[in-house]
């Protein structure tokens, strides 16, 4: 019996335990607690949703409620609640990106949770929730790469934006929209890789005129599929994403790109929080404690490639060689503090730069 049997035993006899103890502290007794309540969760689609539907959902309708999807991005469902202004929210919980948190907050779109229904906090690195966010995942994003693509064009492992701009990489590189859900963060990424902040993005503009993107996507998977075709070399998305795209048996390998001030690639959070205004706000307190619970996030955070929030998952996350191999410790990331960005400024100059270098 080889130690890396013993090893992998013994995990699976832990984990199959940690979720019996865990399981038992959220699943609450079948009855009415939610008899005829219906909430409405802003999320996205496919796989995303469609977990939650698998793992979250049977958990309210045991307790006689229903569950109804909004499936958007944070920055259409946040459309969708201002154009409801004054009449019943369409939205109950939502997830939102990081960097739109800012207008949730400014606009005074949510209203404050009561911690003490969500016991599985006590799973999350402080600093990952409060009164009115729950996070409930991470993302490291940066640069994915295919390493017999460069290796044939004699070019060596990128580890900075501006490698991404040599000629013999011209239309072989792929770059997210600023108006896609990895955007904002890369192109953070990029400003701050080039010596900028979120006050001065313009040396992220240069660098962006430097290298001549064969397109801008608008979905993960589009970059994902010309990896895996070998219709491009590299793609900035996150590494989750690279993991997934190695295991399907493409030649990639993620980086995390230098920044000016030596941190490597950019953390992005995702957050989840109760609408305010909602008429359900027990069931939505309820769903963020199951966002958070191991069960949900040891299935749904590996197989989206997003690193879990809740630390007792992320052992499990990091039991995989290939997502233990992208992962680089948190705190050597970029943190943007987007409360300090000017996101439709960013947003408009992104574009016109983007427009006259493709």
């Amino acid at each position: 019996m080889t130690n890396s049997y013993i090893r992998t035993t013994l995990w699976a006899i832990g984990a199959v335990s940690m979720l019996a103890v865990m399981g038992t502290a959220d699943v609450a007794v079948a009855g009415d607690r939610f008899k005829g309540q219906t909430l409405k969760v802003g999320t996205w689609g496919g796989k995303w949703g469609g977990f939650q539907k698998d793992i979250i959902v049977p958990k309210i309708e045991a307790e006689g409620g229903t569950v109804q999807f909004v499936h958007a991005s944070t920055q259409d469902n946040i459309a969708k609640l201002a154009a409801a202004r004054g009449r019943d929210v369409p939205i109950d919980v939502m997830e939102i990106l990081d960097a739109i948190m800012p207008t949730f907050t400014k606009e005074n779109l949510l209203q404050k949770i009561d911690l003490s229904q969500v016991p599985n906090t006590k799973y999350l690195k402080d600093g990952f929730y409060d009164e009115w966010k729950v996070a409930t995942w991470i993302v490291q994003e940066g640069i994915c790469f295919n390493r017999d693509k460069f290796k044939e064009m004699g070019l060596p492992a990128p580890k900075t934006y501006k490698d991404l701009g040599h000629s013999k990489l011209e239309g072989l590189v792929v770059i997210p929209d600023i108006t896609s859900g990895g955007g904002i963060a890369n192109f953070a990424g990029i400003v701050y890789a080039a010596g900028g902040d979120v006050k001065n993005i313009q040396p992220g503009l240069n660098l962006l005129r430097e290298i001549n993107a064969l397109k801008y996507w608008k979905r993960a998977g589009e970059a994902i599929n010309m990896l895996q075709t070998g219709d491009v070399a590299a793609a900035l998305i996150y590494s989750g994403h690279c993991a997934r795209t190695r295991k399907s048996g493409a030649p990639v390998d993620a980086v995390m790109p230098m920044m000016a001030n030596g941190k490597k690639g950019v953390m992005k959070n995702g957050w989840i929080g109760i609408v305010k205004g909602t008429k359900v706000p027990e069931l939505a307190t309820f769903y963020v404690n199951q966002f958070i619970n191991y069960d949900f996030q040891s299935t749904w955070a590996p197989a989206m490639g997003v690193i879990p929030s809740n630390q007792e998952a992320l052992k499990a996350f990091l039991a995989d060689e290939v997502s233990q191999e992208m992962f680089v410790p948190l705190e050597e990331n970029q943190q943007i503090d987007y409360n300090k960005a000017d996101i439709p400024d960013w947003t408009d100059r992104w574009t016109r730069t983007a427009g006259k270098s493709n």
